[in-house]
């Protein structure tokens, strides 16, 4: 009778074993996937979750579709046109930071939209409109948002290091202790905009002159 309990246990305790592997293995999917089958068929999902979903594998466009309020955490798709009104794109910590590196959001609505700490290296915001929203601490060297609306927007100590600006609405933005070095603000509009402790060596300002 002992022997059995103890071979119970042992099994018990290897499907146990397995069971931990398997998991570490194939970790849950942190999208929703009833979400990610509504928007293929859909041009709006308020409040989806498809974060961590690569929309480029299965050639699926977001483009001008409503996704407002949708959680995006790394994401891969085309946002061009989309609506991203209040969605989330924030990385949760630096080690974490959400990856929209290149990714292109040009004419896109992203009115007070969470960007937090998210890297956008080299993204396309053309004529994007991103009014109220918060990229705090981001990463957005090289990146193109000439001619889009970012007034009121939070550019807390984001990474603005050569940046195009040109024609950009920064009325009352928030560029305090931001890195704007080499960046490009020739006919923005400054209007407002909280300057204090940020770098603007080498910077061509609205006026055309390079600031010292």
């Amino acid at each position: 009778m002992e022997v059995k309990v103890k071979k119970t246990t042992a099994l018990l305790l290897l499907i146990i074993f397995l069971f931990i592997n398997a998991r570490n293995a194939y970790p849950a999917l942190a999208y929703d996937r009833g979400d990610v089958e509504k928007i293929k068929v859909s041009n709006r999902c308020v409040k989806c979750d498809f974060s961590a979903y690569n929309f480029n594998d299965k050639r699926l466009s977001l483009g001008r579709k409503n996704l407002s309020r949708a959680n995006l955490n790394k994401a891969k798709a085309n946002f061009e046109h989309a609506d991203l009104t209040l969605a989330n794109l924030s990385g949760e910590e630096k080690k974490n930071r959400s990856n929209f590196a290149r990714a292109s959001f040009v004419g896109s609505r992203m009115v007070k939209a969470n960007i937090v700490n998210a890297n956008l290296k080299r993204a396309n915001f053309y004529q994007a409109d991103l009014k109220g929203s918060n990229l705090e601490k981001s990463k957005l060297q090289r990146a193109n948002l000439a001619e889009a609306n970012l007034s009121y927007v939070n550019f807390t100590s984001a990474d603005l290091r050569k940046v195009n600006l040109m024609g950009a609405s920064l009325t009352y933005a928030n560029l305090s202790h931001a890195d704007l070095r080499k960046a490009n603000l020739q006919g923005a509009n400054l209007m407002g905009a909280n300057l204090e402790d940020c770098n603007l060596q080498g910077a061509i300002m609205p006026d055309g002159s390079i600031h010292q």
